[in-house]
C-alpha cells in the first residue's frame, strides 16, 4: 500500500468516528436531553442569570423547545424563576 493510500484511508477512518460519535449525540437516550439541560443548569450558582442561548451553548444537541419545557418544569417546582419577558428574558437559580 502507498503512504498516499494510506493517509487516504486514515482520512476516511477519522471522518467515521467522528460522524459516529455525532450520530451517537443526536440519538440521547429518552430523558438524556433534560438531564443534560438540568445539568448545566446546575452549574451556575444561585442568583446567576442565565438566559436559553446560554443553555443552547452548553447542550448543543438540544431543542429549544426541550430547553423551554425543562426551564418551566423547574420553574413550576420553583428551582429557577424569569427575569422578564420574551427574547431578553433571563432566568435565576434560586
Amino acid at each position: 500500500m502507498t503512504p498516499w493510500h494510506e493517509y487516504s484511508l486514515s482520512v476516511l477512518v477519522y471522518a467515521y468516528r467522528e460522524f459516529e460519535e455525532r450520530v451517537g449525540q443526536l440519538t440521547m437516550a429518552p430523558g438524556a436531553k433534560s438531564q443534560a439541560v438540568q445539568s448545566a443548569i446546575e452549574t451556575f450558582r444561585p442568583g446567576h442569570a442565565f438566559t436559553i442561548r446560554d443553555l443552547e451553548h452548553a447542550c448543543p444537541n438540544v431543542s429549544r423547545a426541550t430547553i423551554r419545557r425543562v426551564l418551566n418544569e423547574l420553574r413550576d417546582q420553583g428551582h429557577v424563576e424569569c427575569l422578564g419577558k420574551g427574547r431578553s428574558a433571563r432566568w435565576q437559580k434560586v
